[in-house]
């Protein structure tokens, strides 16, 4: 198993509704668009090593949301939009 992990996921992956295409259906359908699976356990908001508290779990989505966005800015040019929707 893989618990709080995103080891089994592809790394794309294509949605409808907010995530897809379609003006018809999406109001934002020509916005770049991240996608960041649930993995983390804590509601993003963890940080936190294991501990006998957390019975041997990490939790760290806080980090994994700053460094989604760290990862945006720096590859793909995120700190020149001028509206972020986050979600």
């Amino acid at each position: 198993p893989h618990y709080m992990s995103s080891k089994p996921w592809a790394p794309t992956r294509a949605d409808g509704g907010l995530l897809g295409p379609d003006p018809a259906m999406n109001p934002l359908w020509n916005a770049s668009k991240v996608y960041l699976p649930y993995c983390t356990s804590d509601g993003y908001v963890g940080n936190r090593g294991a501990s006998p508290e957390t019975y041997g779990w990490h939790f760290r989505g806080q980090v994994v949301v700053e460094s989604m966005f760290a990862e945006l800015v720096r590859s793909f040019g995120l700190k020149t939009g001028d509206t972020l929707v986050f979600s």
